[in-house]
């Protein structure tokens, strides 16, 4: 099978993922995740027979395997395999990290590689700083680095939503605001709103662990909800 054939057969599964999610069969929505990640990790893709690094077609492929990573640990997420979650998500953020060779523009997993195991009670920011450096390092050279510059994600508002989440629970908060004020300027208030959710989510976990991040956010929170008035 050409690269092209399985990228056309893993967007079809996906496609098939996203209705089986919407209906809230989430295991259906698993099986045919499970089923793409395994055609890409059959089919050989990664596999260089040069140093001239990856083909556009790689990084294509690659893209579609982190996506599948990011939206397999979402549906495990939401029927509490926590450790499943966390495990795609874990394997999801190394294509998305700055010094891939695949130069992916989402951030879904790196960010929710932290964000999972905080919701789940089984960390807390402030042991996971050096993650969320890397992170933030991450997010910026996507949206600022000009080796990025194709596929900026400068006008991308979950870039900036990422970004200010990333920086309050390292504590930044005027980073954080700068960011927020940003994802203001491109977000509707459904999509802000959907932000201040997961804030909110993020704040009561780090509340019940006694982290002291957990002001920070709240502070981040009633900074995004302003923009709500």
């Amino acid at each position: 099978m050409s690269l092209a054939d399985l990228m056309a057969d893993v967007a079809d599964l996906k496609v098939q993922a996203k209705l089986y999610r919407d209906a809230k069969d989430y295991d259906g929505a698993i099986v045919e995740l499970q089923t793409a990640i395994e055609l890409i990790e059959r089919s050989g893709w990664d596999k260089d027979g040069d140093d001239s690094g990856p083909s556009d077609t790689q990084k294509k492929v690659a893209w579609h395997f982190a996506d599948c990573l990011g939206m397999l640990g979402g549906n495990y997420r939401r029927i509490q395999q926590l450790d499943s979650a966390i495990t795609c998500f874990k394997r999801g953020r190394v294509y998305e990290a700055k010094d891939s060779r695949y130069q992916i523009p989402s951030s879904y997993n790196t960010v929710n590689a932290i964000v999972a195991p905080i919701e789940a009670r089984r960390r807390d920011a402030t042991s996971q700083a050096d993650e969320l450096r890397r992170a933030i390092e991450t997010l910026e050279y996507q949206i600022f680095d000009p080796g990025m510059a194709e596929d900026s994600r400068r006008q991308d508002r979950w870039a900036w939503a990422d970004l200010g989440q990333c920086k309050l629970l390292l504590g930044d908060k005027e980073g954080a605001y700068a960011a927020y004020q940003r994802l203001r300027e491109l977000a509707d208030r459904s999509e802000i709103g959907s932000a201040c959710n997961v804030l909110k989510s993020i704040h009561d976990a780090l509340a019940e662990q006694g982290d002291p991040k957990a002001a920070v956010v709240e502070a981040g929170l009633d900074f995004l909800q302003s923009g709500l008035k």
